[in-house]
């Protein structure tokens, strides 16, 4: 079985027993490589502003982004693409003044290269995908410390019990990769849901105010593999 992303995990856990039945059926199968290339990421557009502008610190590639993507729509004439840029484009406008630095520590910090070919986190025997964002390493306290950022979010937006299992592998991904030359941030260790702006830090779990149902899930997966 090739490497389940996180965000199937969430989509599992969300779907009828059938609907699990058949989403893992489909998810057994080996697909050709060059049929993951195919599609693409619905909200690309906007995503690779708001990580432009976090790891370069300005809001100026999500203005530059907005001009692009309005100039784009005013041309379009597929009815699915205009839907497409807009919803795009709504999500910029929510950034178009967010304060960044509540996703970074307030010392002095260093952006890191993204950890997506590092070992990859496996929980209940299944591979999981998980490809932060933003990655940062920092010292507090003569500690030196790393932090980790993922945007996420769908047009049927996610609950905080969904946000809460994005954390946790984030953090399970980052200590797997990372602990033994940083001690991972708790604080900065955070899931952004980029539709309604909700921030969920691995912080929040370790402090018992939200319950990750990441083993859960992955388990009732792995009844399905067989």
């Amino acid at each position: 079985m090739d490497k389940i992303s996180i965000a199937n995990v969430v989509d599992f856990r969300n779907r009828s027993d059938a609907s699990r039945i058949t989403m893992m059926n489909n998810l057994k199968k080996t697909k050709d490589p060059k049929e993951k290339k195919e599609g693409g990421n619905y909200w690309v557009s906007c995503l690779s502003a708001i990580k432009s502008a976090l790891k370069k610190d300005s809001h100026l590639p999500i203005s530059e982004k907005l001009k692009k993507l309005e100039d784009t729509l005013e041309t379009e004439e597929n009815k699915n693409n205009k839907v497409r840029w807009q919803r795009n484009l709504d999500i910029l406008h929510r950034f178009e003044d967010y304060d960044f630095s509540q996703l970074q520590p307030k010392n002095e910090f260093k952006v890191l290269k993204s950890l997506d070919e590092k070992t990859p986190l496996t929980i209940q025997g299944i591979p999981i995908k998980i490809i932060p964002d933003y990655v940062m390493s920092f010292e507090e306290d003569g500690i030196k410390k790393i932090g980790s950022v993922i945007f996420v979010g769908k047009i049927r937006q996610f609950k905080h019990e969904d946000l809460a299992v994005f954390t946790d592998a984030l953090y399970r991904y980052i200590s797997l990769n990372k602990a033994e030359d940083f001690q991972v941030s708790k604080e900065f260790c955070i899931v952004v849901d980029f539709m309604n702006l909700n921030i969920i830090k691995y912080s929040d779990l370790d402090r018992g105010e939200l319950a990750s149902k990441l083993d859960a899930t992955l388990k009732d997966m792995k009844k399905l593999v067989g």
